[in-house]
């Protein structure tokens, strides 16, 4: 599944999403790590939101009320939910592991992108959620954050 954050295409394993949501409401975690942009309360579930663009090193999580969200399906021995912050959907689509290069040039160094592929021409990063997860396992942004609060808007999905 693609999606964008700030103009570039990101793509993450689509068997790992749970949803999209558009508005979700955000309540801050104080004291949490630069990449947590805040929690939310989705479906009764506590959900962790992170800023691609910090996760990547390429600016600081940017304080937001709501935003639009990738949620993944809870994996990898993570009982906590989290999501990623996006300015809008992409496609769902199937690339072949021929197509994905090894990252190259300013992506070769990101710690979260495992590889590059074209979708329709655009060059997208492939994210690595495994490496998010490992790096949050320990972490556990929201482990002593305030219950989340929900709020109108948290119910739209974005299909």
């Amino acid at each position: 599944m693609s999606f964008y954050a700030g103009n570039a295409c990101y793509a993450v394993d689509a068997a790992l999403v749970q949803e999209l949501v558009r508005k979700l409401e955000l309540t801050p975690v104080p004291a949490a790590p630069g990449e947590v942009l805040g929690i939310a309360n989705r479906k009764g579930m506590v959900v962790t939101i992170l800023s691609v663009d910090a996760l990547l090193g390429r600016a600081s999580a940017q304080a937001a009320s709501t935003v639009n969200a990738v949620i993944f399906r809870p994996f990898g021995g993570v009982s906590e939910q989290m999501g990623l912050a996006i300015d809008r959907p992409g496609a769902l689509v199937q690339i072949d592991d021929g197509e994905i290069k090894p990252p190259s040039g300013a992506a070769a160094g990101l710690s979260h992108i495992s590889g590059l592929a074209k979708l329709d021409e655009t060059p997208c990063s492939i994210i690595d959620m495994d490496s998010i997860i490992n790096r949050f396992r320990e972490d556990g942004p929201s482990a002593a954050a305030p219950e989340a609060r929900g709020g109108p808007g948290n119910e739209a999905n974005i299909r």
